[in-house]
């Protein structure tokens, strides 16, 4: 969690110096961040359920969702929403892996999460399962809202089946 970049689009993880763990800023000494996971900041607060966690951290999605892995698991959050780009993603992976929307929502399906593309004025459709198609793992900036209550579910599917207003 990085609150003094909140706000700021063009900040990222790669602008904090991850190796390093350092931010430096133009006229301030290095200020040294400390990296923790969602699943470590819920022992932490000692917060038993989520309703909604944000993630847009320009490509390091993955490794957010990973650092949660615990909480999804026990289904601990109810509603997660990240961004997603095909060219940044990747960069995420260790050397010689590649990570994938369609492998984060086959994860997530399998935890029991059910995931949305959510596309503005075009509504939302659900990726998971059955409705996964290769060719989402091309699309450019995205959002995706993923979750495990069959209600919001339903809500959710009901969105996606309205007509387009132009």
């Amino acid at each position: 969690f990085y609150t003094h970049l909140s706000g700021q689009e063009s900040s990222s993880l790669r602008s904090t110096g991850f190796i390093q763990h350092r931010v430096k800023k133009s006229s301030r000494q290095p200020r040294w961040l400390n990296l923790t996971t969602v699943d470590d900041l819920m022992v932490q607060y000692g917060l038993h359920n989520v309703y909604q966690v944000l993630i847009d951290t320009e490509g390091w999605e993955p490794l957010v969702l990973e650092g949660m892995r615990r909480a999804l698991m026990a289904h601990r959050i109810m509603f997660i929403e990240f961004e997603f780009n095909h060219k940044t993603w990747p960069r995420s992976a260790p050397a010689g892996e590649r990570r994938s929307l369609g492998g984060t929502i086959g994860w997530m399906h399998d935890l029991g999460y059910e995931c949305f593309m959510i596309a503005g004025q075009r509504g939302t459709w659900p990726i998971s399962g059955s409705c996964w198609n290769s060719t989402y793992n091309q699309h450019g900036w995205s959002n995706v809202l993923c979750t495990y209550h069959p209600g919001a579910i339903e809500l959710l599917q009901v969105a996606g089946r309205r007509p387009i207003h132009t």
